[in-house]
């Protein structure tokens, strides 16, 4: 009876053993540098519910096709992808990985991808795309020097840790059609053809502990019913504007500051909104924050505007009687000359 009793638990259990074996199929060497194939590799698993698990090493001269979940790519930092790279349909992990290519870098379409140490450059249309209700998780990424956007959210989303987006021909992040950011940490900077952030079309923003700048336009334009917020961070040295909000779009600010741009820290108008609590707003090329066509602004809890560089020293102004602000506390040096607005409230 024992012995019975014994041989079944042995055999539960080399079941059980063998049950979770056969989920995860045998990691998978590729040396693209000595004529292996990753496309070859991604392929094999094809028709099998197995996860596949690669190790890549070298330059990869191939175009990548994903199209099934459960991938896992890794790298050793060094290793190069030079093509196309496609999800469709698909859920990936990729790490310590670079790629590059004469096209777009890596197009997340109705998929799921989460990069790790991962470099995006040089490629000749946007560094990464995310669209169809996608998503991309991204932490300790860099994604820069690419000839159109750094990154391109159109109906997806992203969570970004620790990345830096820096020298992209077009805008630092453009995320439109309702298209979602989650920004923490890391830098967005030096665009010479478009904003660090671009949120357009019903899109949202949010950020915190990030640093936005050197953009030839403005550090973050949200527009056409877009929101946000921005949460201990800096957008600085911008060359027109820190923060431009258009066309009923609305905009939060806590803590940190929007310093050092060319011309205004924020420029309100069209129906939109900017609420800004603790944050400071100085050292701007004009006005600290201009306020038009039916605009608000609403500071309080500390916020201060000041030591903006306007040669009338005006720091806050509203340029039509439809547009409106409401000072909460000490927000300007001395409200009857360092404000400009009809119908102002302090």
């Amino acid at each position: 009876m024992k012995i019975t009793l014994t041989r079944r638990v042995v055999a539960i259990a080399a079941g059980l053993l063998l049950a979770a074996t056969s989920t995860q199929a045998g990691v998978r060497v590729v040396n693209c540098d000595e004529g292996d194939s990753l496309q070859a590799a991604i392929d094999a698993g094809a028709g099998s519910a197995k996860n596949i698990e690669i190790d890549v090493f070298g330059t990869c001269e191939e175009d990548i096709r994903i199209t099934r979940n459960g991938v896992l790519i890794v790298g050793d930092g060094a290793t190069v992808i030079d093509g196309d790279v496609r999800l469709f349909n698909a859920g990936a992990t990729l790490e310590n990985l670079n790629f590059t290519g004469s096209s777009d870098g890596l197009r997340i379409i109705h998929s799921r991808a989460r990069l790790r140490f991962v470099n995006v450059f040089g490629n000749a249309g946007y560094g990464i795309g995310v669209s169809q209700n996608g998503m991309l998780v991204c932490i300790s990424c860099r994604i820069e020097y690419n000839v159109e956007q750094g990154v391109v959210l159109d109906n997806g989303s992203a969570r970004l840790r620790n990345t830096i987006i820096e020298h992209n021909g077009g805008e630092g992040i453009l995320v439109t059609n309702n298209g979602s950011l989650d920004l923490d940490g890391g830098q967005v900077n030096y665009h010479e053809n478009g904003a660090g952030i671009l949120a357009t079309h019903s899109s949202s923003l949010k950020l915190s502990d990030t640093h936005i700048g050197w953009a030839d336009t403005a550090g973050i334009l949200l527009g056409l019913g877009s929101a946000g917020s921005m949460v201990n961070s800096h957008v600085n040295a911008n060359a027109n504007t820190g923060v431009v909000l258009e066309n009923n779009s609305a905009f939060e600010v806590f803590g940190g500051g929007i310093s050092w741009n060319g011309q205004y820290g924020a420029l309100v108008q069209s129906h939109s909104t900017l609420n800004i609590i603790g944050a400071g707003v100085d050292q701007n090329g004009a006005h600290g924050i201009v306020v038009e066509h039916d605009g608000a602004l609403f500071a309080r809890d500390g916020a201060r505007v000041f030591d903006n560089w306007a040669g009338d020293g005006v720091q806050i102004e509203c340029r039509d009687k439809e547009s409106s602000i409401l000072l909460d506390g000490p927000v300007v040096d001395n409200p009857s000359t360092d404000v400009n607005c009809p119908d102002r409230d302090f």
